[in-house]
């Protein structure tokens, strides 16, 4: 299993971001209804003063079963086939 290139994309996006400080945590509505969602925006600002927040990643409920459906690369039978760690 390998990585498809647009999420490296996307996860390099934000790590440039965090550390130009253009990135927040905020709360979302779903377009369908449902619980909103914490989600992680980069904050795009133009020459106006104006900004965009584009959502990138959903935080998991640490309170729900998400977390515990989850196995991570490395736990119990699962193997790292590839693990991506940004070049920057």
């Amino acid at each position: 299993m390998s990585i498809p290139e647009k999420f490296k994309a996307r996860f390099d996006n934000m790590l440039d971001a965090a550390l130009e400080g253009g990135i927040a945590l905020v709360e979302c509505r779903q377009r369908v209804g449902g619980p909103n969602k914490y989600v992680i925006s980069i904050v795009v600002n133009d020459a106006n003063g104006d900004y965009e927040l584009i959502p990138i990643a959903a935080m998991l409920n640490p309170d729900s079963e998400e977390i515990d459906n989850l196995i991570p690369p490395g736990e119990g039978e699962g193997v790292i086939e590839e693990a991506y760690d940004s070049p920057a």
